[in-house]
C-alpha cells in the first residue's frame, strides 16, 4: 500500500526497498559486481540520510522498477506540487507504439519516393523487428 505522505527522499527510498524485495536482493541487483555483503552494506548507507554516500538518479529509478515500487515518484510529485500518476495499461503503451512505428515506416515511405523521383536509386531493405 502506497503512503499518503514521506518524511523525506530517504523514507521514500527505504519504502521502495523495505516494501518490495528487500536490502539484499536490491543490492545485488544494483551492484551485480560487489560481494553480496558488500553491496547490502553500500545500499544500507546510502539509504541513511547521515549517510557518506548516496545513490545516483539511475540506481534509485532501477531500485523502484526492480521492486515494482514508485514511492520515490510520489515523494517528488508530492513535494512539487503535482498528481501522483497512474500506470498505463500495457495494451495502451503497445497501441502507442504500434502507432510511431507506423508514422515511421510512412515517412521512410515519402523519403524513398521523393528520392526516386530524383532519379536517385535506392532499395529498402526489410527489417526484422523482435526475435
Amino acid at each position: 500500500m502506497t503512503k499518503l505522505f514521506y518524511d523525506d527522499e530517504f523514507a521514500a527510498i527505504r519504502d521502495v526497498i523495505e516494501a518490495g524485495k528487500g536490502y539484499k536482493a536490491t543490492a545485488m541487483h544494483l551492484w551485480p559486481a560487489m560481494k553480496a555483503e558488500s553491496a547490502y552494506a553500500r545500499l544500507k548507507v546510502c539509504c541513511n540520510e547521515h549517510g557518506d554516500q548516496h545513490l545516483r538518479f539511475g540506481e534509485i529509478v532501477r531500485a523502484m522498477q526492480f521492486n515494482d515500487r514508485f514511492d520515490v515518484l510520489f515523494y517528488l510529485c508530492d513535494e512539487t506540487g503535482h498528481d501522483r500518476p497512474q500506470r498505463r495499461a500495457v495494451a495502451d503503451v503497445q497501441a502507442e507504439l504500434m502507432r510511431e512505428f507506423n508514422r515511421s515506416v510512412e515517412r521512410l515511405a515519402a523519403i524513398q519516393t521523393a528520392l526516386q523521383q530524383r532519379s536517385c536509386s535506392i532499395e529498402l531493405k526489410s527489417v526484422r523487428v523482435g526475435a
